[in-house]
């Protein structure tokens, strides 16, 4: 039997059998003996030897430097699916900030906001329980008594009503039988109201019937204290109430018809020329007779309101 040992400078092994180093190329063990198949582990030099399983060998590879791998790191990141959020989880994620701003601002806002809740509250209470006022002290009452007194040619009713003829005593009423109004002479009016109880204002449309001339009439309200903070409406028909100016033309001797009636001749006439308080009504003033038309005639609608001329 031969033994063969290596270099005294090469790198040794170690013998399973009997712990001893021996070369790397050698192919017995120099203290034992046994053949380098048993000395490694490989097959048993005695039968109660268990083999050792043989060992891996480590290749040093060179590792790839820092920024490659960062490089590879970032073509792997870019070709990765981006799976977006769903409009669910964006909605709640928005939702979750907004209100976290909301109690943000509630906290420290606190002392305002409570103030402005409270003076929101008075003010809230005030503006309801006052607009229940004024809608308790509507203009409907006071407006169909004129549009009845207009039905009725009731002169009394404006001559009373200091706000409606304030200069009577210079400024007559136009006599009733020359400004009457047939077709007012009915209970079946349409009226219709419209009012600010806040303004102190409101206008009225009444029309005798559905084919007629339409009537406007505005009025006006004076308040007065109620509850101590609060204020009633007390609403009145606007005045002045509406004049008319007569002027007859040259030719004393023309008729003058006045709504159909005849009222003298322009030499002597019944009703004189001047201005005059006057219902609401149609007001024509003819100068020829037989129903003959004549340049200086007039027609015209007197409202409830206004200056007219004739």
């Amino acid at each position: 039997m031969g033994f063969e040992e290596g270099d005294e400078d090469e790198s040794l092994l170690t013998c399973i059998v009997c712990d001893s180093p021996f070369g790397m190329t050698s192919r017995f063990c120099g203290e034992c003996g046994s053949s380098r198949e048993q000395a490694l582990g490989i097959e048993r030099a005695r039968p109660s030897q268990k083999i050792r399983p043989a060992e891996a060998v480590h290749h040093f590879v060179d590792q790839p430097e820092e920024s490659q791998i960062f490089a590879e790191t970032d073509n792997y990141s870019s070709r990765q699916t981006v799976r977006r959020p769903s409009r669910w989880a964006l909605l709640r994620v928005s939702l979750s900030m907004r209100i976290d701003n909301v109690i943000f601002y509630l906290e420290y806002h606190g002392k305002k906001i409570v103030a402005a809740g409270i003076l929101t509250f008075l003010v809230s209470g005030y503006v309801f329980t006052q607009t229940i006022i004024f809608l308790n002290s509507s203009p409907v009452t006071i407006v169909d008594e004129y549009v009845k007194a207009v039905s009725l040619r009731d002169n009394k009713y404006f001559l009373t009503d200091s706000s409606l003829t304030p200069n009577k005593n210079i400024t007559p009423l136009l006599p009733a039988r020359f400004n009457l109004w047939p077709d007012a002479e009915t209970a079946s009016w349409i009226n219709f109201y419209s009012w600010n109880g806040w303004l102190e204002s409101g206008a009225a449309k009444a029309k005798p019937g559905a084919d007629q001339t339409p009537l406007y009439i505005p009025f006006v309200a004076t308040s007065k204290k109620k509850l101590g903070i609060f204020r009633e409406d007390i609403w009145r028909i606007k005045g002045p109430m509406a004049t008319v100016k007569i002027d007859y033309p040259k030719d004393a001797s023309l008729p003058i018809y006045i709504n159909g009636i005849y009222a003298g001749t322009v030499s002597k006439p019944l009703l004189p020329s001047g201005t005059y308080y006057a219902l609401p009504g149609p007001l024509k003033i003819s100068y020829g007779s037989n129903g003959e038309k004549t340049d200086s005639d007039v027609d015209f609608f007197i409202g409830s309101s206004g200056q007219y001329y004739a």
